[in-house]
């Protein structure tokens, strides 16, 4: 079902309209900002150009209320507008090329139907997307409803012009549109998942699945289906992925944040409190040492990169939060070329993480 994002052009200038608010880490070479601050809490959260208005990449972030927020940059400040609100409680976002009819990326958000996630009752994904045909209308987003499941969508990907979602009815789907305008609804079945599926990356050679029961899989995506197949499992539930070349790096209920590198794991990172981690990430943070760096955040409210060093893995603690977090991404926010980080959570604060 097609229909215009409900046009809630409201404003989430950072502090008040005062400039965005900068932690200076002590002894560190990591900011901490303060972008925007919505007042409700964040499930998920995605970086991507979304918005052809501003130049660059946005950040996007999904809320227990159905709101989907775009923040973007101007000056010294975020500025964030509300751009749909879903019937449900949103878990988490990615952005990606999923419309053959434009050139643009499109936000997939996934969650509940209607009600909060704890509620039960159907999932629901929806596609967003900013129509240049529509920049003369008083609200140029458009939102349809591409998946409609029986229970909680927890997990979301865009892979290969697909939108990827996996949930509590343990089903993994693949939703792409059979032609310019039409969605198939249904969404095509890949396969079945041991557990309640909890988040879907995008990877070179398919996409990675962490379920609540231990299970991490992945799954090779095929014209009528696909291929799931066991990479990894935990006697700990399995909550986020970060994945980059071959490197796969999972958050565990537990607080131990593991790598996946050639089939073998290793346990790079445990929260001193054996916290839930509820993000992870692999990318390149540190242009000042080759390789990729670790990124991990939690329920005690820390956000540590890990950086590796003769001795292992050297944790650092680069932000924090008064509540626990939710998710966790990395991705050019600023236009200076190299990664930051961004983290939502249950303050409704969307933190961006940057290297001095």
């Amino acid at each position: 079902m097609r229909h215009a994002a409900i046009a809630l052009a409201v404003l989430l200038t950072a502090c008040n309209g005062a400039p965005t608010k900068r932690t200076e880490l002590s002894a560190s070479v990591w900011t901490c900002t303060t972008a925007v601050e919505t007042g409700t809490k964040l499930g998920g959260c995605a970086i991507g150009d979304v918005d052809p208005r501003y130049p660059g990449s946005e950040i996007v972030a999904v809320a227990s209320d159905g709101a989907v927020h775009v923040v973007h940059r101007d000056g010294d400040r975020w500025v964030g507008e509300v751009v749909f609100r879903a019937g449900g409680e949103m878990i988490q976002c990615a952005v990606g090329n999923v419309d053959r009819s434009t050139d643009a990326a499109e936000i997939a958000v996934c969650g509940m139907l209607e009600g909060g996630e704890d509620d039960g009752g159907a999932g629901a994904v929806h596609v967003l997307s900013y129509r240049e045909d529509r920049r003369a209308a008083s609200f140029p987003w458009f939102a349809d409803r591409v998946l409609l499941d029986k229970a909680l969508v927890h997990g979301v990907c865009v892979h290969d012009g697909s939108v990827l979602a996996t949930g509590f009815s343990r089903l993994l789907y693949r939703i792409g549109r059979s032609d310019v305008a039409l969605w198939e609804t249904e969404g095509v079945l890949v396969g079945k998942t041991p557990g309640n599926g909890k988040q879907i990356v995008s990877t070179d050679n398919g996409a990675v699945i962490a379920c609540d029961d231990g299970w991490v899989g992945r799954v090779v995506v095929t014209a009528d289906g696909g291929t799931v197949t066991t990479v990894d499992v935990r006697d700990v539930g399995r909550a986020r992925l970060g994945a980059a070349g071959d490197w796969i790096a999972v958050a565990d209920d537990d607080g131990t944040l593991s790598l996946i590198r050639d089939g073998k794991r290793e346990a790079v990172y445990r929260s001193p409190e054996k916290s839930k981690l509820r993000g992870a990430v692999v990318a390149d943070l540190d242009p000042t040492v080759d390789g990729y760096e670790l990124a991990c955040a939690g329920y005690d409210g820390q956000i540590v990169v890990l950086t590796r060093s003769e001795n292992g893995w050297s944790p650092e603690v680069v932000g924090t939060d008064t509540k626990k977090f939710h998710h966790l991404t990395a991705g050019d926010v600023d236009g200076d070329g190299a990664p930051e980080l961004v983290a939502v959570g249950y303050s409704g604060r969307i933190l961006v993480i940057d290297r001095r």
